[in-house]
C-alpha cells in the first residue's frame, strides 16, 4: 500500500514543481531540483515553504486519482501524511521526462 501511495505521490510532485517553476530545456535541472525540494518540504509537512513553492492554481494529476488537486488539497495531504506518521525512507526519480510546450513543462516520473 505504501509503494503505491509513494507512486503516486511522486506523479503528484513532479507536476507541482512544473507548476511552481515552468522551465525551458536548458533549465530542466533547476526544475528537477525544485521538484525535490517541493517533495521535502511536502514529507516534513513545511506548510509555509510549500505555499511559495505550490501556488494557488496548481493543478495537480495523480495516477489512480479522479480529481485534480490545487494547493489547498496538496497542504492538506501533507498534513494528513505527517499526522499518519510518515516518514521519509528514501526520494528517488529512477525514471524521469520532461517535455516542454512553450512556457510549460510537465515532468513525468516513475
Amino acid at each position: 500500500m505504501h509503494k503505491i501511495r509513494t507512486m503516486i505521490l511522486m506523479v503528484l510532485f513532479g507536476s507541482l514543481a512544473v507548476a511552481a517553476f515552468a522551465a525551458g530545456n536548458e533549465d530542466d535541472a533547476e526544475l528537477l531540483k525544485v521538484r525535490r525540494s517541493v517533495w521535502l518540504l511536502w514529507l516534513a509537512n513545511d506548510q509555509e515553504a510549500l505555499k511559495k513553492l505550490v501556488p494557488d492554481d496548481t493543478a495537480v494529476i495523480s495516477t489512480g486519482e479522479t480529481k485534480w488537486k490545487h494547493q489547498a488539497e496538496v497542504l492538506q495531504s501533507a498534513a494528513e501524511f505527517h499526522a499518519a506518521g510518515g516518514k521519509l525512507i528514501s526520494l528517488e526519480f529512477p525514471r524521469t521526462e520532461v517535455q516542454h510546450f512553450g512556457d510549460v513543462a510537465i515532468t513525468w516520473s516513475e
